[in-house]
């Protein structure tokens, strides 16, 4: 995968109509996954190497680009290329799934193509994400991990973000391949989302997922602090304390 970001501003009448525009249907083998894909002419992407943002209204770039994923490195060039702010739709695609990205318009939807951008993976989303503080993943039952060449039963998670599985060269990433083999790569990720909300989401959709005691397949949830979830045997406690 390439360090490009394609990126898209647009326009939705409303939130349904944001909500149909990228919803994904897989019944069909021959046809586009949602009608997003359909407008790039792709019948396939990979929606986690997508971010995007949709609201009522953004008063500005910066505000539509909070918790874009390395953000800071490409905004101002995508300022840039734009004339007077007017957008309540940001999209943008870390993936080489599309090979002639354009504009494009749907029910309700104005989507216009802005550019492909190289981004920095060590940059951080655009915005003081300060106010949220920070989410502590603790590993429970005496495990340590190896994490950022450190053994540690507690990981801190700032706005960048965190993904538990395998070791993925494209996101922070924490390993737990060695105790639990059959992990997919991004089995979960921790994240900022759209609304400004520390959220866990499960995309390894294998069974091995729970919060709580109840299955977590292709679910995701705003926790409170206190909540465990679990990855296979291997336990962790949701907590806003490094202790």
């Amino acid at each position: 995968m390439s360090n490009h970001v394609d990126v898209w501003l647009g326009r939705v009448a409303d939130h349904a109509a944001y909500e149909d525009f990228f919803a994904e249907s897989y019944g069909d083998d021959e046809g586009p996954i949602s009608p997003f894909a359909a407008s790039q002419g792709v019948t396939f992407y990979d929606h986690d190497f997508m971010d995007r943002r949709q609201a009522d209204s953004f008063s500005s770039l910066y505000e539509a680009f909070e918790g874009i994923s390395f953000g800071s490195s490409f905004v101002e060039e995508v300022r840039a290329q734009i004339g007077a702010f007017d957008y309540n739709l940001v999209v943008a695609c870390y993936s080489d799934d599309f090979s002639s990205p354009r504009s494009a318009s749907g029910e309700g939807v104005e989507l216009t193509y802005v550019g492909r951008f190289t981004y920095d993976r060590d940059a951080a989303p655009v915005g003081n994400y300060d106010h949220l503080g920070n989410i502590y993943t603790h590993v429970l039952g005496g495990v340590k991990l190896e994490f950022e060449g450190e053994p540690t039963d507690c990981i801190r998670v700032d706005a960048k973000g965190l993904m538990i599985g395998k070791v993925n060269p494209w996101a922070r990433s924490l390993d737990i391949s060695t105790l639990v083999p059959e992990v997919d790569t991004n089995q979960l990720r921790i994240s900022v989302n759209a609304e400004g909300i520390w959220e866990l989401r499960d995309f390894g959709n294998n069974g091995l997922s729970r919060l709580a005691m109840d299955s977590f397949d292709n679910e995701r949830s705003m926790p409170w602090p206190g909540i465990k979830f679990s990855v296979g045997k291997l336990e962790f406690l949701w907590s806003d304390q490094p202790k």
